[in-house]
């Protein structure tokens, strides 16, 4: 099972640089003020690197929903029932749920599938691959087996592949959801439990701390390692160690700046937004130094014959040509690499809006 994971995961490419490129080339051919689009702009950019197209279409999105029981929920976390995930997991294909609502809105398709609600659902409309009835809880001993893990993502991959969509979206239903991922997301930044752990649905102040209080639990009595998670297990080995070191000081000083960025102050956003680029162009030259080490021309020439300037301070042209000396032997680092580029365009866009005056329209939304 692990084996037919990992050649899943083997098949994960970076984003298409040249398609990318040719997608910023057309915008700015476009009759309109540059960047006039904004947010959509970006989007359609990364639409071209993800499928490898230069014209892409959203006509015939599909949201897959899987339901599955926490556990934990019986610790008291949460403000509602465990009875609830049943009974939203229904309502969820009769159009009585917030997110089918929407869907039925906009002509999204919707797919509801159960892969470990903590009963028997007998409605046809809701897809039956129950892994088991509902997790264990993570409060007094492992939450699932690795096999069922692994099982649970296979069935998502299955069903996403199974489904005919131009836009997959991903949600979930289950009491106790935050309690779990909050669990999770403190294991894999290194962060305080109080630092990502939120009210979930709404509950009191003496719930909130006991809700706290057990995802602490949770992490003393499991000791999960967060090197070893289950997807990237096999895959993060063709990772080398600088980068994984790189990616963790980065975020470490992202996290660091992060309320500044969405600050009224113009002052502290500006600071931020500085601080920002500085940390990403310091990681395109370092890359650019360790891959093509004593380099001294001005211009890169790419497979595809085009010559680009890496002197001096073109920091994304530097990042480009580490991503395609690295994209035949290592996929995953060519793709660290291709988000990179993609956030310093998103720096771009800020620093332009901000200049506009108008920065605080994006940082909100």
């Amino acid at each position: 099972m692990t084996t037919e994971l990992d050649e899943f995961l083997k098949n994960i490419t970076p984003l298409n640089r040249e398609a990318m490129e040719a997608a910023r080339r057309y915008q700015a051919s476009l009759a309109k003020p540059p960047e006039s689009l904004g947010r959509l702009e970006e989007l359609s950019i990364q639409l071209a690197g993800i499928t490898g197209k230069l014209h892409n279409t959203m006509d015939h999105p599909h949201l897959l929903v899987f339901a599955a029981d926490n556990g934990v929920a019986e610790e008291g976390v949460s403000s509602a029932p465990q009875s609830v995930t049943l009974m939203q997991t229904i309502n969820l294909t009769r159009g009585k749920t917030g997110a089918s609502t929407l869907c039925k809105h906009f002509g999204v398709g919707i797919t509801v599938c159960d892969v470990g609600v903590k009963a028997d659902i007998h409605e046809p409309a809701v897809l039956n691959r129950k892994i088991a009835y509902g997790t264990r809880n993570m409060a007094k001993e492992p939450a699932m087996t690795r096999e069922q893990a692994t099982r649970a993502i296979l069935t998502g991959i299955g069903l996403a592949m199974r489904t005919e969509a131009s836009a997959l979206g991903v949600g979930e239903m289950g009491i106790g959801n935050t309690t779990t991922s909050a669990a999770v997301l403190s294991v894999l930044l290194d962060a305080p439990v109080e630092q990502v752990t939120g009210r979930g649905g709404g509950i009191t102040d003496e719930a909130f701390q006991k809700k706290k209080e057990v995802i602490s639990r949770a992490i003393a009595i499991n000791k999960p390692d967060k090197t070893d998670v289950v997807v990237f297990s096999e895959y993060r080995t063709r990772v080398e160690n600088e980068f994984s070191k790189l990616s963790k000081e980065i975020l470490l000083k992202l996290q660091a700046i992060e309320d500044k960025i969405g600050s009224d102050n113009p002052e502290l956003y500006s600071q931020a937004l500085t601080t920002c680029r500085r940390l990403f162009e310091e990681t395109a030259k370092e890359l650019f130094e360790k891959y093509f080490p004593g380099y001294e021309e001005k211009k890169y020439k790419t497979k595809s014959g085009k010559e680009i300037d890496v002197s001096g301070e073109h920091y994304k042209n530097k990042l480009s040509a580490v991503i395609e000396k690295l994209e035949d032997k290592s996929p995953s680092k060519s793709m660290v690499g291709s988000n990179v580029i993609y956030l310093l365009d998103w720096m771009d866009n800020l620093t332009d809006l901000q200049c506009k005056g108008v920065h605080h329209e994006v940082t909100r939304h």
